[in-house]
């Protein structure tokens, strides 16, 4: 972990979620709090140097929404900097920070953090969340890329996953990846980073339409033949277990080496295939991506082709 004599300077970029959330006059719950309340309320505040950053967006889930985040970011990481902590509602934390963490080439560390219950109501998590984003933030290496911390856990990118809609422990780790811990001030990541190609580059903007077709036993890719690529630009296959496509739908595909030229992905995979739809890019991501993620990836890559390279880990 970094240890400095000086105060850690730090970003923090509140984009909305239930952290942020009181009640209005009506009883409804909306977005309340800026970076700079939440800032107040953290135990940190006096022990390090933070500059709050409001990031405000009419459609928090639109792909233009993520993409304007992520050069939000980008601008803020500079020399001067020391770590970026984003504040972000949990329904879409473990997309949106895949996706930063493809895209953000970063000098320091990204930690993304929210909370599960709002702020008026009784157990609210979201300043002690916080408290330990900025923790992890101005003591971990940026070599861990971009990171996701709730409930006293710490969590890569692309491990994380939100396994529940409302307990406080809701994020947790796939299929046995490290995660760390935040014990008192103490931060404990208990793995060593391993350097990954990323993409390092946000493209202008992607495509508006890569669906998520889920296949099972029997399946026979019916739901293929009535679309064409002026429909959409990509599909994401999420096969049976690592990703094998049952026999009767892979029999509706045709062969395509040129297919798999600037894709790579571990564990058992399928051949590389291509429902001949115009010239659609139909890909079949197998391996250790869910579906959420691979279609992040897909839409990255068919965005900018030449210069992505896909990323699976075990």
């Amino acid at each position: 972990m970094r240890r400095t004599a000086k105060k850690p300077r730090l970003v923090l970029i509140a984009a909305g979620g239930t952290i942020s959330l009181l009640k209005d006059s009506s009883g409804r719950s909306v977005p309340t709090w800026t970076a700079a309340d939440l800032l107040a309320q953290t135990s940190l505040r006096h022990q390090l140097r933070v500059r709050p950053v409001d990031f405000v967006s009419p459609d928090t889930a639109s792909a233009d929404s993520l993409l304007a985040l992520a050069r939000r970011i980008r601008t803020a990481v500079t020399p001067a900097v020391d770590g970026i902590v984003v504040t972000h509602g949990t329904d879409a934390m473990e997309e949106v920070a895949y996706a930063v963490d493809e895209l953000v080439a970063a000098p320091a560390p990204i930690v993304f953090t929210g909370a599960m219950r709002p702020g008026w109501a009784s157990g609210y998590d979201g300043i002690r969340n916080l408290d330990n984003a900025l923790r992890v933030a101005s003591l971990i290496s940026a070599a861990y890329g971009t990171l996701v911390t709730l409930n006293d856990q710490i969590f890569e990118a692309w491990s994380v996953s939100k396994a529940d809609t409302g307990a406080l422990d809701a994020f947790t780790a796939r299929r046995g990846a490290p995660f760390g811990q935040i014990i008192g001030d103490q931060v404990e990541c208990p793995w060593r980073p391993l350097a990954r190609p990323r993409l390092g580059r946000i493209p202008r903007a992607v495509p508006a339409s890569v669906p998520i077709l889920s296949m099972a036993l029997a399946e026979d890719a019916a739901l293929l033949d009535g679309l064409s690529a002026d429909q959409v630009q990509g599909l994401v296959i999420a096969g049976m277990a690592t990703g094998t496509i049952p026999p009767r739908a892979l029999s509706a595909f045709t062969p395509d080496p040129a297919f798999s030229r600037g894709l790579r992905s571990a564990g058992p995979v399928q051949p590389r295939a291509r429902r001949r739809l115009g010239a659609g890019p139909f890909r079949n991501l197998s391996g250790d991506q869910p579906p959420s993620n691979a279609r992040r990836t897909s839409s990255i890559t068919i965005a900018r082709p030449r210069s992505i390279r896909l990323h699976s880990s075990a």
